[in-house]
């Protein structure tokens, strides 16, 4: 299992917002003391956003039926082996008559039916004797009990005779489902009952990526959330499918507590078979059309989150913002900034060439644009601060 991590789509950022950035790098190669701006322009782009939880698991079956006779007999012939791909309705396994069970049968049948006969006759003799006051009312009863007790067991006899193979079209055993036969459990020549199962199909059509997730992070995990599979061994092959599962159990794995996840495939090929392994991106927060920054913009001032604004004459200033979903590889705005605004991402020329002029004893800059004197911006990787990050507030 893989720990969870955070992963972000951005569709035009890095493209576009990326490339204007190396332009804007490539050109400044050029101009003396262009190493020494601390920051590059970006412009502000839409584009996708999601949060991602990465696991590890295998695909498995979600249908599988067993198949019992519904007659028993001896078997005299199996049609399938353990493998063999079936349809509805194929034949699996053909039965024939069990003469000596038959024959008893069909004795014990007979037998329990002319009981019950002699017991209706025997009632009704009572019932007039009854009715002319020659017979009592113990002796009625118990004519009437008599009867409830054949007519008990000729039905048992009768139901025990007609599970029983008797005639050609009782002796075929038929594939209810279409997949392939994973167990046959018949033998030529030994008996079946009806309450054994004589085969297993298993339903290749219907399966899903079974996952384990660890504690942290199933309460993240819904019903219903997209996700994405890539299977190992057919090349890394994806499919789009969604989280039809989630555990209530958790289970101890090597220390870790971890719950199972299904995901089901939305179009899965023949060739995805149980057992194969798979890896998976359930995704967990997703926003489309999103206004996105790179991180690196954002800083928190007073409990506040700002974005650095570049101006068109090179100046930096500081611009209160809303911000939404947050990742490592961006961050949602979600009010306080436009399409097509630029943004300042540090400068990791300006940095190395300051530490160049630190380390031959010159005097360090005066601070940044839209800055006092001396202060360094909290929350910039690489550009100081508590933390190398920022926590951008709750909406």
């Amino acid at each position: 299992m893989k720990r969870s991590k955070t992963a972000v789509i951005i569709v035009l950022l890095i493209a576009v917002a990326g490339g204007a950035g190396f332009m804007w790098w490539n050109r400044s190669r050029s101009k003396p003391g262009a190493a020494s701006n601390p920051y590059i322009p970006i412009e502000v782009r839409r584009g996708e956003l999601s949060t991602d939880i990465y696991a590890t698991g295998n695909v498995q079956t979600i249908r599988t039926v067993d198949v019992y006779p519904s007659k028993a007999g001896i078997v005299a012939r199996v049609d399938v082996d353990e493998g063999t791909e079936v349809r509805a309705g194929d034949v699996l396994i053909r039965l024939e008559r069990d003469e000596l069970e038959v024959q008893q049968t069909e004795a014990e049948e007979r037998q329990k039916r002319e009981n019950l006969a002699s017991s209706e006759v025997a009632l009704e003799k009572i019932r007039s004797l009854h009715a002319k006051g020659a017979a009592t009312e113990k002796e009625l009863r118990s004519a009437e009990s008599d009867v409830l007790q054949a007519k008990e067991s000729y039905n048992a006899a009768a139901l025990k005779l007609d599970r029983l193979v008797t005639k050609a079209s009782d002796s075929v055993i038929w594939a209810p489902i279409s997949g392939v036969v994973s167990s046959v459990k018949a033998t030529v020549g030994a008996g079946v009952s009806t309450s054994n199962p004589v085969a297993v199909i298993t339903d290749l059509s219907d399966v899903v990526v079974r996952v384990t997730v660890d504690e942290y992070d199933i309460g993240s995990v819904e019903v219903g959330q997209g996700a994405e599979v890539v299977m190992d061994a057919l090349d890394d092959r994806k499919y789009a499918g969604n989280v039809c599962f989630v555990g209530k159990i958790g289970q101890n794995q090597s220390g870790v507590v971890v719950f199972n996840v299904d995901i089901r495939l939305d179009n899965p090929t023949q060739d995805v078979r149980p057992g194969m392994s798979a890896e998976a991106s359930i995704m967990v927060d997703r926003v489309e059309n999103a206004l996105i920054v790179p991180n690196s913009v954002l800083e928190t001032r007073r409990g506040e989150t700002v974005a650095r604004i570049y101006n068109a004459d090179g100046s930096v200033q500081l611009r209160p913002v809303i911000v939404g979903l947050a990742t490592d590889g961006g961050t949602e705005i979600v009010d306080g900034l436009n399409l097509g605004d630029m943004v300042a991402v540090p400068n990791p020329r300006a940095v190395s060439s300051n530490e160049d002029q630190g380390s031959a004893g010159r005097e360090p800059e005066q601070g940044m644009p839209g800055m006092m004197p001396g202060e360094a911006p909290t929350g910039v990787p690489g550009m100081g601060g508590p933390s190398g990050g920022f926590a951008p507030p709750q909406r």
